[in-house]
């Protein structure tokens, strides 16, 4: 799945869990209203992170002061013969001795985590991810994953006390969900609100179910292989969803075991308190038997049978017609799951279509103004151009952009729009692109 979008509709945390998950190296960039921010990744952890509107030296030269590791005059004199000399700056202050590399690194991990911390506060901007086999970073910076960035950023919003923020002394146990949970595998992407499920990640599902006997963090680092920072990030998670909640009692304290009392003598035991009275039980009901109508009685209501059968079979059929998802899930208790079911197929089935449109442009330059026309080139499916339902999907194109909804009175609101922006082949303002901000069709040489 392409990872890229809005802000407005989907939430960043979520947006670098996947790209975690997902083990990716690469560049996510994050455009925002007054500045354009890009996380490298290696291997689904945060290596390096560079904002637009403030250079290295600023940022750096504020970290270093702010820990007392480099005094501002020193700084601006290193800075100073920078500026007139080639290679780095961050060289050239271990160089002259000013600060130890491994000081360096530590300031330069902090100035990443002080940046993203800063964009996860972010509520409007498109975002991107751009794939690679590698990226470039600065070698020995610690690694910084997401899990631990989005803890310390939780724990500087709330406080390091706060009932949602777990710490290292309490037991925690697990508490039954008053609706279904899902599992969000890494390849379906960021998660879609959704008020009828949980949808929790492998390791928030992980974390869960080994809350059912109730742990401390470091009993849940042992049995779920997690690494504290994740475990703590996904408990985190869970407290906020009311799944999970703190046992009662002393913070840190196993709950009470009883001890076997060892044999002693008969002499030496309590006297023996004298018996409670019998607990009685419910008196038990039978029902009586209704006797057999006679044979030949029987026969007269065959008929009755026959058209209740015909009639069930009717209403199936009916109930089939308005709402194919229901024969699989006909019963009324199982309305979540059949929500659910729609909205896998529905998302599925619009990522086909985008597949689709996006080759149209290639193609011909824009995308078509009839979604039967991607039918007509043999790039859908006829059943694709309806949702689960049986109804057409409404295709409305305006310049590079599409929006994909359902029809008008349907039983499920779905509705979906794309984009060419950051597509390396179709956006005009990449390298990929014209460059003339006219879309130009994509021409096939055998």
């Amino acid at each position: 799945m392409a990872i890229e979008g809005s802000l407005e509709f989907f939430q960043l945390p979520d947006i670098l869990q996947v790209v975690a998950q997902q083990g990716k190296t690469g560049i996510l960039t994050v455009q925002g209203e007054s500045d354009i921010i890009a996380i490298s990744f290696d291997r689904g952890k945060i290596v390096g992170a560079d904002a637009l509107n403030q250079t290295l030296e600023e940022a750096l030269g504020e970290v270093l002061a702010g820990q007392g590791l480099v005094a501002p005059p020193a700084f601006a004199a290193v800075a100073a013969e920078h500026r007139t000399r080639d290679g780095r700056l961050i060289d050239l202050l271990v160089q002259r001795g000013v600060i130890e590399r491994s000081q360096l690194l530590g300031a330069l991990r902090l100035h990443t985590m002080r940046l993203l911390s800063e964009l996860l506060h972010w509520r409007k901007g498109e975002f991107k991810f751009y794939s690679g086999e590698e990226v470039s970073y600065e070698e020995g910076f610690p690694p910084i994953s997401v899990d631990e960035l989005l803890l310390r950023s939780v724990e500087e919003v709330a406080g390091e006390g706060h009932p949602t923020i777990p710490d290292s002394r309490s037991i925690y146990e697990s508490v039954p969900p008053d609706r279904p949970i899902r599992l969000r595998r890494e390849e379906e992407g960021p998660a879609l609100p959704d008020s009828r499920a949980f949808w929790l990640t492998e390791g928030e599902k992980s974390v869960y179910d080994h809350l059912a006997v109730g742990h401390n963090v470091a009993a849940l680092v042992r049995k779920s292989g997690l690494d504290e920072y994740k475990v703590r990030y996904n408990l985190h998670r869970l407290l906020e969803l009311g799944l999970a909640r703190r046992r009662v009692g002393l913070p840190g304290a196993a709950a009470p075991t009883r001890a076997v009392p060892a044999a002693v003598p008969a002499a030496e035991t309590a006297p023996a308190r004298p018996a409670s009275p019998p607990v009685q039980s419910a008196p038990v009901l039978t029902m009586p038997r209704i006797p057999e109508a006679p044979a030949a009685v029987q026969p007269r209501y065959g008929w009755l049978a026959a058209g209740t059968g015909v009639a069930v079979g009717l209403a199936l059929l009916v109930l089939l017609a308005r709402n194919p998802l229901s024969m699989g899930l006909p019963f009324p208790w199982q309305v979540s799951e059949r929500e659910a079911l729609f909205d896998q197929v529905a998302f599925a089935t619009a990522a086909r279509i985008d597949d689709a449109a996006k080759t149209w442009h290639l193609l011909e330059g824009g995308f078509p103004d009839r979604l039967e026309a991607l039918v007509g080139l043999g790039l859908l499916e006829p059943r694709e151009l309806e949702d689960p339902l049986g109804r057409p999907f409404l295709w409305e194109v305006e310049g590079d952009a599409y929006q994909l909804s359902t029809s008008e009175g349907s039983l499920h609101a779905f509705s979906v729009r794309e984009a060419v922006t950051g597509h390396f082949l179709l956006d005009p303002d990449l390298e990929g692109g014209s460059g003339s901000g006219e879309a130009q069709p994509l021409v096939l040489l055998d």
